[in-house]
């Protein structure tokens, strides 16, 4: 794929680049094309894809007031189902609904990679690399930059839990 300012991905929210793949696309395996993404070294073709389950590091995030206690409690203890409608915006979960405090909409923020919004409806969004600001539903979560590699992978139908880490503060070191 001919790269389109210095990319060979399409970024769905702007139209830029080559169109998104299509059922009969074939996807050509070779050797490295160091005019494309240049590097000091030799990249693999075999990655390691996650299983049929993945476990994602959380942090609290900014709007975790947004839930309530039984809420709350449910990002440590459910689990969700990743859902086809997902891409390099947005990898979206379906499972329990999360129970909110608060049901209004905020104005819209910007976002962090790895941002876990609650929809209106109960269900998460995680937001990756194309995404947009939040569109007024509260971020309750943010995937550690450690787990950002695995959401990316994970497939539809994959089984996603939280690990939510302590929150930091003036008496404690992360």
């Amino acid at each position: 794929m001919p790269p389109t300012l210095g990319s060979a991905s399409t970024d769905l929210l702007s139209g830029l680049g080559p169109p998104p793949l299509a059922a009969g696309d074939t996807l050509l395996l070779g050797p490295w094309v160091s005019s494309i993404l240049p590097s000091t070294t030799e990249p693999t073709l075999a990655h390691r894809l996650p299983g049929a389950r993945a476990e994602l590091t959380v942090h609290l995030g900014p709007r975790q007031d947004w839930l309530s206690e039984a809420g709350l409690a449910a990002i440590g203890t459910g689990t969700w189902s990743v859902t086809p409608d997902c891409n390099r915006i947005a990898l979206r979960l379906d499972g329990p609904p999360l129970e909110r405090r608060h049901h209004g909409e905020l104005p819209t923020e910007g976002l962090v990679n790895g941002a876990v919004q609650a929809l209106p409806d109960g269900q998460l969004a995680i937001f990756l690399a194309d995404h947009p600001t939040t569109g007024g539903y509260p971020v309750v979560a943010v995937v550690d930059p450690g787990s950002l590699g695995l959401c990316a992978q994970l497939r539809p139908g994959a089984a996603v839990t939280f690990r939510v880490l302590p929150a930091a503060g003036p008496d404690r070191i992360t």
